[in-house]
């Protein structure tokens, strides 16, 4: 895979282009949006894992918390949740941001290879 470098305006992007999708091209068939949506799904879990970690991390620390002290309180647990999941924002947003740049530039680069 090798890459052009696009100039918009005073931005560089560069961009993966494929060339044996381009050159040889391929049909949009049931196979190709299967594994589409399976990629699909495989990048929205990778991207809501660190925080749904996090999360569960957190509420067991309190559900623990709670039944050592016998505090019987449901909402005990939310703005502790909520915070872990903003701080793992903080820390994988850069790499939340770069996965999917690069499936975005994935998907669009086999947008010239689709015939029909």
């Amino acid at each position: 895979m090798t890459y052009d470098n696009v100039v918009s305006k005073n931005l560089t992007f560069i961009i993966p282009t494929p060339e044996f999708l381009i050159l040889k091209g391929f049909d949009m068939t049931p196979e190709l949006v299967t594994q589409l949506a399976r990629r699909s799904f495989e990048v929205t879990l990778m991207l809501s894992a660190p925080l749904l970690v996090f999360s569960l991390a957190v509420g067991l620390v309190i559900s623990i918390f709670q039944t050592v002290t016998s505090i019987n309180e449901a909402t005990l647990a939310f703005v502790p949740k909520i915070v872990a999941v903003m701080v793992a924002m903080i820390i994988f947003f850069p790499w939340m941001m770069s996965y999917m740049s690069d499936f975005t530039r994935e998907i669009f680069a086999m947008i010239p290879g689709l015939r029909n």
